[in-house]
C-alpha cells in the first residue's frame, strides 16, 4: 500500500469503514482543472492538509490536480478565469461568502447549489481543520464526498 493509499485507509478506518487493500492500482489521473475548492485564509497546519489530502483521495484525485482559492484572494476572479464545472466551499466562511447566507454549515451540506449566472454546481462540506477538533463529523464530510464525486463524474 503506498502512502497515498495509506491515507485514503486510514481516513476511511477513523470514519468506521471497512478497507480493502488496493493493488495495481495507478495514482488518480489529474483531470481538465475544473473542480475548484474554496476555503478561509490558508493557515498552516500539517494535520488538517492530510485530511484534505485524504479526503481528495478518497474520491480520486489529488491537491496537484484540483484548484484552490482562498476567500482572501481574489477568488472571484479566478472563478471566471478558470471556469470551473463544479464548486466545493470547505467550511462555513467560504460557504456564507460564495452563497450570501448565514445559514448553519449543517443545513447545507448534502445539496447541491448552483453559483452565479452560468449556475455552477456548488457543495459544502466541512474544512478539514473542523473535522480534527469534530472527528464525529468525518461520516458526514464522506457523505459530501461521495456527491462531489457523483455530481463531478456527471459533468
Amino acid at each position: 500500500m503506498n502512502n497515498q493509499e495509506s491515507l485514503h485507509a486510514q481516513y476511511l478506518n477513523a470514519m468506521g469503514i471497512q478497507v480493502w487493500v488496493r493493488r495495481n492500482i495507478p495514482d488518480p489521473t489529474p483531470p481538465p482543472a475544473n473542480l475548484m475548492f474554496i476555503a478561509e485564509a490558508p493557515k498552516e497546519n500539517e494535520k488538517a492538509d492530510k485530511i484534505f489530502d485524504a479526503m481528495l483521495y478518497a474520491i480520486d484525485f489529488k491537491r496537484e490536480s484540483i484548484n484552490i482559492a482562498y476567500i482572501c484572494d481574489n477568488f472571484l476572479e479566478q472563478i471566471a478565469s478558470i471556469k470551473p464545472t463544479l464548486i466545493v466551499a470547505l467550511g462555513r466562511i467560504a460557504a456564507h461568502e460564495l452563497l450570501k447566507t448565514d445559514t448553519l454549515i449543517t443545513q447545507l451540506r448534502s445539496q447541491v447549489f448552483e453559483y452565479g449566472d452560468e449556475k455552477i454546481p456548488l457543495i459544502v462540506t466541512y474544512h478539514p481543520k473542523y473535522l480534527l477538533h469534530r472527528p464525529t463529523e468525518k461520516a458526514n464530510a464522506w457523505q459530501d464526498l461521495q456527491l462531489i464525486a457523483k455530481i463531478f463524474t456527471k459533468q
